[in-house]
């Protein structure tokens, strides 16, 4: 009889535990007592509200790789499909059909168009309208760096056997401030820890938030100082090893420097540095390089376009997204530079330059 007491006893303390702490949960949201959840492992910017909230549902935490777009989510008129790329689902068993993988960061998802124009789309009807059978799988998630792609490639891509390996990182990314207490490197290392899990169950957690808000423990702090996501030494390393990765499963690779809105660049110098690291690894490591920063720079202004602006600014909306013109042209300047470097099949029509 006593211990049913006790049991009893448990049970109901148990369950007014469980309620007061979801009755409290619902009083700290509904009064809005608490700031939204710090996210732990963000890229910085705009994406952070865009991708990262946690009602948007764009993305998801990984552990490998830090975040993954979410299958079957739909936002900013982006469709993911269930296998958690974009685009038609590809098997991952080989047919005859030429295999080309691109791992990139949101330039290549074309955020607020149709999803027609991004360029990873737009470079496999090029290819298939010029006699090439191809097709291309778009694995760009928004604000990657080579570091993460790498293990993208490593984790999921390498499954579907791609014979060219496109990677598309523009040091945007990497030369970004670190947030989180570190380099993308370290934070890949610290996301696999348990306690990296600790803490993001107990941000999403209002409740918990308000407790520690209330006992004034400090949040740790978001930014890092002068660390940036990469360094031009880890860029570097990143891009030479997703290289020799890719090599050593018998497939292509080639490196694209892609074009960067040009004020951006006259904000942050720092950018043409990131640019000479990927040239110089293409040179030194006999990779494929796929030149679309510099020949979009040398197009000039057009007189019939407002402003006379150049190629280089036309092509974005902002300093995250392209245009319809900007993809079309970064389409068309990738799948040229593939045939000069005989990166694709010839032409079933015979022909060695692209219409």
């Amino acid at each position: 009889m006593l211990v049913r007491s006790l049991g009893r006893v448990a049970a109901i303390g148990a369950f007014a535990l469980v309620f007061g702490y979801g009755l409290l949960g619902l009083a700290v949201q509904t009064a809005e007592a608490v700031p939204l959840p710090r996210v732990l492992q963000p890229a910085p910017g705009d994406f952070d509200a865009r991708w990262f909230n946690p009602g948007a549902g764009g993305v998801r935490f990984h552990p490998d790789w830090l975040w993954e777009l979410r299958p079957g989510a739909h936002i900013l008129q982006l469709d993911v499909n269930d296998d958690g790329y974009c685009g038609p689902i590809a098997s991952t068993s080989r047919g005859e059909t030429f295999r080309i993988a691109v791992l990139s960061d949101a330039f290549a998802l074309a955020l607020g168009l149709a999803q027609e124009v991004a360029w990873p789309r737009l470079l496999e009807s090029l290819l298939r309208t010029n006699g090439i059978d191809a097709e291309v799988l778009n694995f760009a998630v928004p604000a990657f760096t080579v570091a993460q792609g790498r293990r993208l490639y490593g984790g999921r891509v390498r499954e579907y056997a791609p014979d060219l390996v496109i990677a598309a990182f523009g040091a945007v990314q990497e030369c970004e401030p670190a947030t989180g207490g570190g380099s993308d490197l370290v934070r890949l290392e610290r996301a696999r820890k348990w306690r990296t899990r600790s803490e993001m169950f107990l941000e999403r957690s209002s409740t918990l938030r308000w407790c520690l808000r209330k006992l004034g423990l400090p949040r740790p702090p978001r930014d890092v100082g002068d660390v940036r996501r990469l360094s031009r030494t880890e860029f570097a390393g990143e891009l030479s090893a997703l290289a020799a990765d890719v090599r050593s499963d018998g497939h292509r690779v080639a490196l694209v420097s892609p074009p960067r809105l040009q004020l951006l660049e006259r904000d942050r110098p720092e950018l043409s540095e990131y640019d000479h690291v990927i040239h110089r690894v293409a040179r030194e490591r006999a990779i494929a390089l796929v030149e679309v920063h510099d020949k979009v720079r040398s197009v000039q202004p057009d007189v019939d376009t407002p402003d006379h602006l150049p190629l280089g600014d036309r092509m974005f909306h902002d300093a995250h997204a392209l245009t319809n013109e900007g993809s079309f042209a970064y389409a068309a300047l990738v799948a040229r530079s593939l045939v000069e470097h005989h990166l694709v099949p010839v032409a079933e029509n015979g022909g060695g330059e692209l219409r």
